[in-house]
């Protein structure tokens, strides 16, 4: 790098230029002067800019060295100026250094030696305003294209400074707009800046602090903010320096893999609980609500095999979300995804559902069915008050969560269709036993009705016997938890006028009520309101209808088909102990008739050898 220094020496006297060069050469070998002595020469070298420093006098004859300051600075501001003067005064002096006079020397023979001193301190001056100047545009470069919001503002939330990253950031289409705002307005939480700025004002630095801004359209984005405190000589808070982040997809991308976590930790959840259910409502509670919270919802509902399970809405919905699979029709396996309730098109399948939706305030919902062997059991319903998209991850995983129902529901039916042939083999031993192990028909019916009650799930239990075309009731279990057994206990009933029990005599097979509110052929029988569910089977003995073996239940739909076969076995069975009691009681009464004609006989011929 050359050391030349390159000097504009304005002066008209050749004297004192004569002076001022060998006091400059005695200092600076390397010199390069030009001599200006008249005004083009000095435009032009202005023009040029070929120079470090300019030395001028004051008083020339063309003009003085305040204008040559003045024109100098004003085409090149970072240039050095020193007048070397002797027609100068004080207040020359002063105006000139106001126009940034770099130094005013008087020309004498003593401050002649001062000259290369005051150069040299000039030049070094000028290098570290162009430092200064270097830095500054470095800095204000780096302002304006840094890809992050860089920002001042006062305590008070105005902007004083912000750069066009943050402009664009928060979506002004200007910085003068942008700083027509107040940084407060920006928090989506207004305890958030309280927070933030409680800890400046404690630390005086504020790092990674994440926070939710709103942007010009309303729209919400995450921010990381990095924010100093500059106070002034008294320790006050005059204004907020710091930079702005969009860590909205970053943020969004972390709740993706969280959300992915927990619908994860939520499937394998509900796959080690279908693995081991034994309970069939357990597991749905567990499944829905297990569901719901890896979805961020609270309402929604589950049926499986009549079973509704219902969270945070009221029971009706349950219905209504049995009508959205009827209505929507879909191949059995598909979901049915509604975004927006309020735009179900008109004519769509589904917008004869949409006013029941409505009246539970439903805006959106996922509905996907519970499959068994192909069929449809039931449905899992998600459902959202306002409205919600579906991503496929969630519809997948909500169909995962419907395959593992309807497998477990699968899985459950046949093991409790197998516990439930084990029992009713059992119960159906036990009431063989019962029947060849005494002849008394009271405590063998008594027995049947224990068994009876192992495997058809009813409220209380009875045996009618038919005499002189009455039912009668000779045997009970369980009216007296229901407060009935007086009204029970030995009543008898025309069997002409009850036409369930006619039937029974006349087909001789089980008769089956779901609900006797909804039989035409149900005959109510005062203090027996409670009794919402029926299951009959006739006892015959030798194709004769000779009784009924009941169960009785206070739950509508309790009893089906399955029920009147388990009980048609029992009946079975109470035939068998009434005709062993009748066989034994005719056995009896014709051994006791043979007795009677052996002491009649016996007693003839005693009689006859008394004569």
């Amino acid at each position: 790098m050359s050391d030349l220094l390159r000097i504009v020496l304005v002066d008209d006297n050749p004297d004192d230029r004569a002076l001022t060069l060998r006091a400059l050469g005695q200092v600076f070998p390397d010199l390069q002067v030009e001599q200006i002595t008249n005004a083009e020469q000095f435009t032009r070298a202005v023009e040029a800019g070929g120079f470090d420093l300019v030395i001028t006098d004051y008083q020339l004859h063309w003009t003085t060295g305040l204008d040559i300051l003045r024109v100098v600075k004003d085409r090149w501001p970072n240039r050095s100026v020193v007048m070397f003067t002797g027609t100068g005064n004080e207040e020359i002096a002063v105006e000139a250094m106001k126009a940034d006079l770099d130094d005013y020397i008087l020309k004498s023979p003593k401050h002649f030696a001062r000259l290369p001193a005051a150069v040299r301190l000039a030049l070094e001056r000028a290098r570290q305003r162009q430092a200064l100047v270097e830095a500054e545009t470095r800095y204000q470069s780096l302002f304006e294209r840094v890809p992050v919001g860089l920002y001042r503002t006062t305590p008070q939330g105005q902007i004083v400074e912000a750069n066009p990253a943050l402009v664009q950031m928060l979506g002004y289409p200007d910085r003068r707009s942008l700083l027509a705002a107040n940084a407060a307005d920006f928090y989506v939480d207004s305890e958030d800046r309280r927070r933030e700025q409680a800890l400046l004002e404690r630390e005086g630095l504020v790092r990674d602090f994440e926070v939710r801004i709103r942007r010009r359209d309303g729209t919400v984005i995450w921010v990381l903010d990095n924010v100093r405190a500059v106070r002034d000589a008294a320790g006050r808070v005059v204004c907020y320096e710091g930079s702005l982040e969009d860590i909205t997809e970053r943020r969004r991308a972390e709740e993706e893999t969280r959300q992915r976590a927990a619908q994860s930790e939520a499937l394998n959840a509900i796959i080690a609980a279908a693995a081991a259910a034994r309970d069939l409502p357990r597991l749905l509670e567990t499944a829905l609500d297990r569901t719901l919270r890896a979805l961020g919802l609270e309402k929604g509902s589950i049926w499986v095999a009549g079973r509704h399970i219902i969270r945070g809405l009221p029971p009706g919905i349950g219905p209504a979300s049995m009508q959205v699979i009827q209505a929507a029709k879909p191949h059995i396996s598909d979901a049915i995804v509604v975004e927006d309730w309020q735009q179900v098109a008109v004519g769509d399948a589904l917008s004869a559902v949409e006013p029941l939706m409505a009246r539970f305030g439903v805006r959106a919902s996922l509905t996907v069915p519970i499959l068994a062997e192909r069929e449809r059991i039931g449905g899992l319903n998600l459902v959202s008050l306002i409205p919600r998209s579906w991503p496929p991850r969630e519809t997948a995983l909500v169909e995962a969560v419907g395959r593992q129902l309807g497998t477990a529901a699968e899985r459950l039916r046949l093991f409790q269709a197998e516990r439930g042939q084990r029992e009713l083999a059992e119960a159906l031993e036990a009431a063989a036993a019962a029947v060849s192990s005494t002849l008394e028909p009271d405590e063998v019916l008594d027995r049947i009705l224990e068994q009876v009650e192992r495997v058809v799930a009813g409220d209380a239990f009875n045996v009618m016997l038919v005499e002189d075309g009455k039912a009668r009731v000779v045997r009970w279990w369980g009216y007296e938890r229901l407060g009935t057994e007086e009204r029970v206990a030995g009543s008898a009933i025309p069997v002409t006028e009850y036409p369930n029990l006619l039937r029974m005599v006349q087909r001789g097979e089980p008769v089956v009520v779901p609900d006797t509110a909804a039989d035409r052929d149900w005959v109510l029988v005062g203090g027996r309101e409670w009794l919402r569910s029926y299951v009959g089977a006739p006892i015959r003995v030798r194709g004769l209808t000779v009784g009924f073996l009941n169960v009785d239940s206070a739950q509508p739909g309790r009893f089906g088909p399955a029920d009147g076969r388990r009980l048609q076995a029992f009946a079975d069975h109470a035939a068998i102990a009434i005709e062993n009691a009748q066989l034994y009681r005719e056995l009896r009464g014709h051994a006791e008739r043979l007795e009677e004609r052996v002491r009649e006989q016996t007693a003839a011929i005693q009689a006859q050898y008394a004569r």
